[in-house]
């Protein structure tokens, strides 16, 4: 769930699943998104206005997913100006491997390209409105018992998720930005 400005049409999108009797939704920690390029951005991509250039082609998450909407909601200004996005693929790998490969650019969390921006294979892209803090929940059923082994697991996320992503997407933000 994205966190400030998008936040409102993410919740509407995901609230017509969720019924308060139901089902019990639980904040995990913060996560960041934003735009990728290949390493020393060879297409010079410097601000929100070149997204617009017919020469740069997009690699996404497919539709319906939660970063594509994410995506959608950062550039909804951008896009209306520009062809169609480019690649869809639900892979981040395959998405991360086009991306170097200089295929195009592309919106993940910073927490899926943590080992590619810190070989340098990826550059974060330094835009205006990037990157995009989200929340990340987890929803489950309330009538339902967790096993031992599940429940500890939650308790480990819920316990110690939140400050290992934060430390992370820190340190990777200082000195990879691309553009």
């Amino acid at each position: 769930m994205p966190i400030g400005e998008f936040e409102g049409h993410a919740l509407r999108r995901y609230l017509r699943w969720l019924r308060a009797d139901t089902h019990c939704l639980v904040h995990v920690a913060v996560r960041t998104q934003g735009l990728f390029v290949a390493r020393d951005n060879p297409k010079k991509v410097r601000g929100i206005a070149d997204l617009t250039r017919a020469d740069l082609r997009f690699v996404n998450r497919p539709e319906g997913s939660g970063t594509r909407m994410v995506f959608e909601e950062f550039m909804s200004g951008v896009l209306v100006k520009r062809a169609p996005l480019d690649i869809d693929t639900g892979s981040n790998e395959t998405i991360k491997q086009a991306v170097m490969a200089g295929m195009g650019i592309s919106f993940l969390s910073l927490h899926t390209v943590g080992m590619e921006l810190r070989y340098g294979l990826l550059a974060v892209l330094d835009v205006h409105g990037a990157p995009v803090v989200r929340a990340w929940n987890c929803v489950h059923t309330l009538s339902k018992l967790l096993s031992p082994a599940a429940e500890a697991l939650r308790y480990f996320i819920l316990e110690h998720g939140e400050t290992h992503l934060a430390e992370h997407d820190r340190l990777l933000l200082q000195g990879n930005k691309g553009g």
